[in-house]
């Protein structure tokens, strides 16, 4: 299956021990405290075997779950792309392919594996019902909309697995039924009626984690908001 990269913004949503150990970059060959696209840079850490293409992170904050206040994820923003050249122990020189802001030391180098989906995978529903929510919306947004990440409150030990394809869908609406009125309840209250909420949009999930997992909205016709329902279509 095709990366998914190209459909992604710039900011990146991270497992909280993703970064641990990842590569961090120490300096550069001209010795100045930025660098560009075309500069050598010295980068330490644990590299994956066989990759030569990395991002480069800069974490911007944390991510909690609003119900039990646990973090979930690390806020990071996309810096630039690099290929490396050289790994000698884990000690590597790589060049600056592209950047959209100024490479600085102490900025992460990690492999784009979460967004690109596994072969085995093909878009398809879960064979089962969920009814999930949005926990959190790219970079802690209340609002969010087509190509954003989102977080939801499903994972693995919910069998969810990357390239499920779910629902986006609106609280339901009560409604008062004028027709149903009761002019001589004292306490007030009249008849409500219950109104499925809108099934506005798709996303599709892209990395799981134990109890949540990341996943990219594919469209939506409404703004999507914290706590909407995520189901399955």
């Amino acid at each position: 299956m095709e990366s998914i990269s190209p459909l992604l913004s710039n900011n990146r949503i991270v497992g909280v021990s993703d970064l641990d150990n990842a590569p961090t970059l120490l300096g550069s060959r001209t010795d100045t405290r930025f660098s560009s696209e075309g500069d050598i840079v010295f980068v330490k850490g644990a590299w994956t075997t066989g990759i030569s293409s990395y991002e480069i992170l800069r974490p911007n904050g944390g991510i909690e779950d609003p119900q039990s206040g646990e973090l979930i994820a690390i806020q990071a923003k996309l810096i630039g792309r690099a290929t490396m050249l050289n790994n000698d122990s884990g000690e590597a020189t790589l060049i600056i392919d592209s950047n959209l802001e100024e490479v600085r030391e102490g900025d992460y180098f990690v492999v784009g594996e979460s967004l690109t989906l596994s072969s085995q995978y093909f878009p398809a529903p879960p064979m089962f019902n969920v009814d999930a929510r949005i926990l959190d919306i790219e970079f802690g947004r209340s609002i969010g909309g087509q190509k954003d990440t989102v977080i939801v409150n499903l994972g693995a030990q919910d069998q969810i697995e990357s390239g499920h394809l779910l629902s986006l869908q609106k609280a339901d609406n009560l409604i008062e039924d004028p027709t149903a009125r009761r002019p001589l309840r004292i306490d007030g209250r009249q008849n409500m009626l219950t109104f499925s909420g809108e099934i506005y949009g798709r996303i599709l999930i892209y990395k799981v984690f134990e109890n949540h997992s990341f996943a990219l909205v594919l469209s939506s016709d409404l703004p999507v908001s914290l706590n909407d329902r995520v189901i399955t279509p």
